[in-house]
């Protein structure tokens, strides 16, 4: 019986211990996840110029986010670096947010790793702020993008493999970019997208 009571006793001791960890990792999750969300209305807080565009940004970053099975964070990422690159060439919220939606679509299609995205994003944001495509940038889009290349190429009329001399001769200029990943390529994109089966 005291040999019962002392496994009982040890019983309700690690239930409780059980209790409080899990307290504790939720608590741990709750400030993570706060944390988290700070930061991605951080990141379209300063792609945006007043509380309408905001909101309609931070709506519309989740909603691709889900369209596009792509994480949250890296999503905002993008729609923030291409805000910030197309600022002064024109570009509109309207446009950056179809150039988000076309980009993590063509990620997915290309098979990107979340470490690829997350390269991808910021050579792509970095070529458009330079107002070009070349070099390093170049290098790692066509490794970890290759359906990026291809609607560039189809774009321009040219193979994937001619593109290399194009970057180097500085003719992948931030307009075509754009061209190249919205429009009948972005619908292409899209399409092939549509196609991919729904994993966990």
């Amino acid at each position: 019986a005291a040999i019962g009571r002392q496994l009982d006793q040890a019983k309700t001791q690690l239930l409780a211990f059980v209790g409080l960890q899990s307290a504790g990792d939720a608590v741990g999750g709750l400030v993570r996840a706060a944390d988290g969300y700070a930061n991605l209305s951080a990141k379209i807080k300063l792609a945006t110029t007043s509380q309408a565009a905001f909101n309609l940004a931070e709506d519309a970053v989740f909603a691709i986010s889900q369209r596009t099975s792509t994480a949250l964070d890296s999503t905002a990422t993008l729609f923030g670096r291409l805000s910030s690159a197309l600022k002064d060439q024109g570009g509109s919220q309207r446009e950056v947010l179809g150039l988000t939606e076309t980009i993590n679509k063509a990620l997915a299609v290309s098979g990107a790793t979340a470490a690829e995205t997350s390269s991808v994003i910021v050579q792509l944001s970095q070529a458009f702020a330079a107002g070009r495509l070349s070099g390093d940038e170049f290098n790692s889009i066509n490794d970890a993008g290759p359906r990026l290349m291809k609607a560039l190429a189809a774009s321009m009329g040219v193979t994937v493999g001619e593109l290399k001399a194009l970057a180097e001769a500085g003719k992948l200029t931030s307009d075509q970019l754009r061209i190249a990943f919205s429009g009948d390529q972005a619908k292409k994109i899209a399409a092939e997208f549509s196609q991919l089966p729904l994993t966990i």
